[in-house]
């Protein structure tokens, strides 16, 4: 009959070998002297390879000083038992994350042995890593929602408030009004209308996005009637400022988009231009075709941005950059978070070349109607 010490044994070889997690006996040196299948598995070297081998050699740089630290720790007789999460480096070079544990191993004729377990917890920390970048994604999605409603609600409240006092100003003086200043206060709560409009016009889309009620139902459209059609909504804003549009289009271009994605992008593009343009200026509307795209430009005459602002932009305006008209227009930068959305969901991308003071060339990418 076996004896009971060695029993044991042979239960302890069966574990160690067999188990599911990456062993090592360890001596005071830090060096293992035996290792199971596990781990040589999980590191990609042969048992002889891991052997009298330092597992510094194996662990990322900036989580070595950390394991050493605790190693001394349990040596030292200060803890029992350390678990740290730290970075492996296999043979191969790939890193992952591993959990390890270690203790202490009873005493064998005096020598100091530690025994020391390894899980594998790469997918867990991945997922983490997600998982914050969705919070961090989150948070700055919703700080940049507060800063958006803020300037909406503030704006509104402005040019509503602007024509109410206005109106309230022509009722009681209508009398000593003279034809002319009837016809320029009119203007003035058109423009004031057409920018409230605008502003709450982008709000609905931008809301309906949000909520993944606005699908997406890309068709052949003709692009120089899209943007004739968008053109003549904008005139009178155009007018008031003196400007005109020119299309400079082919009639047969046709495009594959959603008919309303693409008018938002027209119309905020297109509005953006004679915002920004210097009065008298006229702006015009280009388009090129490849293969597979068709490269919409708006060019204004007008402030331009700066290199700095454009990135700001570029960035989905997460900071909230707004800037003001030629005339005092100002914008919440909605339209065109709206724009880089709608463009990305058509697979293109926006591209925005300005100088300050002279004007500015906003380009995007649409897919181009498939020929027959």
């Amino acid at each position: 009959m076996p004896h009971p010490k060695y029993k044991r044994r042979l239960l302890f070889e069966s574990l160690f070998e067999n188990a599911g997690v990456g062993l090592a006996l360890v001596a005071k040196e830090g060096i293992p002297f035996r290792v199971n299948a596990k781990l040589c598995a999980l590191l990609g070297y042969s048992e002889q390879e891991l052997v009298e081998t330092s597992f510094e050699k194996y662990t990322h740089p900036e989580d070595i000083e950390k394991d050493l630290d605790l190693f001394k720790s349990l040596l030292l007789g200060e803890i029992e038992v350390y678990e740290i999460e730290k970075r492996y480096i296999k043979k191969n070079g790939q890193v992952f994350w591993g959990l390890l544990t270690v203790s202490m191993a009873p005493p064998k004729e005096g020598a100091v042995t530690l025994i020391g377990m390894v899980q594998d917890i790469d997918a867990r920390k991945c997922a983490e890593a997600e998982l914050l970048k969705s919070e961090k994604l989150l948070l700055e999605h919703n700080a940049y929602k507060d800063k958006l409603f803020s300037l909406i609600a503030h704006d509104l409240r402005g040019s509503i408030g602007s024509n109410a006092s206005l109106l309230s100003f022509i009722e009681n003086n209508h009398a000593s009004l003279s034809k002319e200043e009837i016809v320029k206060y009119i203007s003035l709560l058109n423009a004031n209308g057409s920018q409230t409009l605008e502003m709450l016009d982008n709000l609905l889309a931008w809301s309906q996005s949000q909520f993944k009620e606005k699908r997406f139902e890309p068709a052949i459209l003709s692009l120089s009637q899209a943007i004739i059609k968008v053109s003549e909504q904008l005139q009178q804003q155009a007018k008031l400022k003196n400007n005109s549009i020119q299309v400079l289009i082919s009639a047969n271009l046709e495009v594959c988009a959603d008919e309303q994605m693409l008018h938002v992008i027209l119309r905020n593009l297109l509005s953006n231009a004679i915002k920004f343009s210097y009065s008298g200026k006229t702006i015009t509307v280009t388009a090129i075709q490849d293969s597979s795209f068709v490269y919409v430009t708006v060019t204004d005459k007008g402030v331009g941005i700066s290199e700095r602002n454009i990135a700001k932009l570029l960035n989905n305006n997460r900071e909230g950059f707004t800037s003001y008209g030629t005339k005092g227009e100002k914008g919440t930068g909605l339209g065109l978070n709206l724009c880089l959305q709608y463009i990305e969901q058509h697979g293109g991308d926006l591209q925005i070349n300005s100088e300050v003071g002279k004007g500015s060339r906003f380009t995007f990418s649409i897919p181009a109607a498939e020929q027959e």
